[in-house]
Order: C-alpha cells, then sequence, then structure tokens
C-alpha cells in the first residue's frame, strides 16, 4: 500500500475557510473602530459648533441672555455644555474664575454629551474649558482668549492606544481662540 505524502482536499479547504473567516472579522474590527473615532469626533466638532452658533446668535437660556457658552470636561466618557451667567447682571468676564466652568459663578450646565461610541471610543483626559462670547464673539481656552495661546486641544482615543506608538488609532480636535476648529490623526495640532 502506497500512500503519499501531501494534504487532502479538506484538509486544504478547512484551513482556507478559517484563515479567510479570521481575517475578515480582523479587517471588520479594525475598519469599525476607525469608523467609530471619526464618528466621535465629528459629533464633538458639531457639538462645540452648537456652543459657539448659541453664542453669536445671542440664544436666551432660561429667560435671559447669557454671556457665552462653553464645553467642559466631565468624565472620559461624557462632556459639557454650559450657559454663562445672566448677562444683565453686568458681571460678564468679572467672575472668579473667568469663563471657566464655576457655578459659583452663576455658569449652568444645559446638556450632557456622552461620547456616542463608547466605551470603543473614549476621551484621553482632561482638556480645557472652551468658552465663547459675545458680541465680537470671542473664544476663550481655559480663561485666554489672546491669539497666541496654544490651542484646546480635545483628544479622542481607541482602548487600550497609545498614540505615541499607533497615531491612526487616536483624533484630535484644536479649537484654537480665533474660532477655528481643525481636527486631525494622532496627537499634534494640524
Amino acid at each position: 500500500m502506497s500512500r503519499e505524502k501531501g494534504f487532502t482536499l479538506i484538509e486544504v479547504l478547512v484551513v482556507a475557510g478559517i484563515t479567510a473567516f479570521l481575517s475578515s472579522l480582523l479587517i471588520w474590527n479594525f475598519s469599525k473602530s476607525k469608523i467609530n473615532l471619526d464618528h466621535s469626533m465629528n459629533i464633538m466638532v458639531a457639538d462645540i459648533r452648537l456652543a459657539q452658533e448659541k453664542t453669536v446668535s445671542s440664544t436666551k437660556y432660561n429667560s435671559a441672555y447669557r454671556c457665552g457658552y462653553g464645553i467642559r470636561y466631565t468624565t472620559t466618557s461624557e462632556y459639557r455644555m454650559y450657559a454663562g451667567p445672566d448677562s444683565s447682571l453686568g458681571t460678564c468676564g468679572t467672575q472668579p474664575n473667568g469663563r471657566n466652568y464655576s457655578a459659583a459663578d452663576g455658569d449652568i450646565d444645559i446638556t450632557t454629551f456622552p461620547l456616542r461610541d463608547s466605551p470603543s471610543v473614549r476621551l484621553s483626559g482632561a482638556f480645557p474649558d472652551i468658552f465663547f462670547e459675545p458680541p465680537n464673539p470671542a473664544t476663550f481656552i481655559n480663561n485666554s482668549a489672546l491669539l497666541n495661546t496654544a490651542p484646546g486641544k480635545i483628544q479622542l482615543i481607541s482602548p487600550n492606544a497609545k498614540c505615541g506608538v499607533n497615531p491612526s488609532s487616536c483624533r484630535i480636535i484644536c479649537v484654537y481662540t480665533s474660532g477655528r476648529i481643525d481636527t486631525g490623526i494622532g496627537e499634534v495640532c494640524p
């Protein structure tokens, strides 16, 4: 009885099927996490622009014109929009905490925005308060509106990601005191 060495057709098909299944699963998961990062980044940019729009249009909140609207960090899975104090009090910009959020200064949280794709996307850590103040409008990053102020950086990352090792697993939103909002990949503002 002669036995030739080699694989049967069934063995080859089983190995090829398993390899194809695992490859497609890895590709699908990788592209989904990238889509989640981009999706979350775009929604967060829209929320920042909403605060900017409310300021420019002098939107009332609780029947009062506000000193402006801002965005602040709360946790790695959510952030909040807040309204500045009532502008009729004449205290705009003179509060002890300036334009950074402070309930004691009359700031009010309006909306909590959970990250839409959490837990597959999270904020990498705290970011500075971003506040838009009419009538110019002025943009304040951590209480400064000077044009040479460093941009407010908001970084979104995939869980267990290291941006220095794999920049494609990170997205960055940069808000400048000029009012410009840019997005990019990695850790550096475009």
